[in-house]
């Protein structure tokens, strides 16, 4: 479904990603793991036209991504849950959540079944954004990203600053939304929760594929001296 060969990525003449290789199968889950500065979201952000990149191939069901800035990306099926929420703060809830249906892609995600995942932003549907903690803000977020009914879904840091029974429930709805077949790459710090969520992990360190494997059964040792770069 998300084919990827050689990809580099810039930041001005700043390079942040070196030859990034990756495939993935509808329906599947990688966890993007990495220290900070690893390449982490500079990769998610190239992915959805947010950075400028390179490839000897990237395609998406088929269709070549290069050529297409951001706004197309969105229409093809790429949805970026970005780190920091991203609200419209003087919008409130519901109108967060119509923008990302602006795309237009049809598909099981609408304003009912993103409440029935969240139902809290059912009751505050005409609450302003704003005025929601941190975690019902990343479930306005992620609902806006699944209102766009992409075939790939980029989740930048969902757990970051949560308290840990909100990370729980989103994470719980991240099973929920596996279900409706589409792929998921997600960022998450906590490793041992990123195995136990994810098919595929990916360990980046300063912009380059470090490991990468199976979730299940993955060595944790290996994946900590590819996480801080150290030889076996």
């Amino acid at each position: 479904m998300l084919d990827i060969e050689g990809m580099n990525a810039f930041h001005g003449d700043f390079q942040a990603l070196f030859g990034i290789d990756l495939h993935l199968e509808p329906g599947e889950t990688l966890a993007l793991i990495g220290a900070n500065g690893a390449g982490k979201t500079s990769f998610l952000r190239a992915l959805c036209g947010l950075t400028r990149a390179q490839a000897g191939r990237f395609a998406l069901n088929g269709q070549a991504m290069l050529p297409l800035e951001a706004p197309a990306r969105a229409r093809a099926g790429i949805a970026l849950c970005p780190e920091g929420r991203r609200m419209f703060s003087s919008l409130s809830v519901a109108e967060n959540l119509m923008l990302g249906g602006r795309i237009g892609r049809q598909g099981p995600w609408n304003m009912d079944s993103v409440c029935s995942l969240f139902p809290i932003l059912r009751e505050f549907a005409q609450r302003p954004a704003a005025l929601l903690s941190g975690g019902q803000q990343q479930m306005v977020a992620i609902g806006r990203a699944l209102m766009a009914n992409p075939a790939l879904l980029l989740l930048d840091e969902v757990s970051l600053g949560l308290a840990p029974v909100v990370v729980d429930e989103l994470h719980d709805a991240l099973v929920r939304i596996r279900g409706e077949g589409m792929a998921i790459i997600f960022v998450e710090q906590d490793i041992a929760r990123a195995l136990r969520q994810a098919d595929r992990f990916l360990c980046l360190l300063e912009g380059r594929a470090q490991l990468a494997g199976p979730a299940r059964g993955a060595d944790l040792a290996a994946i900590g001296r590819a996480y801080f770069g150290e030889t076996a």
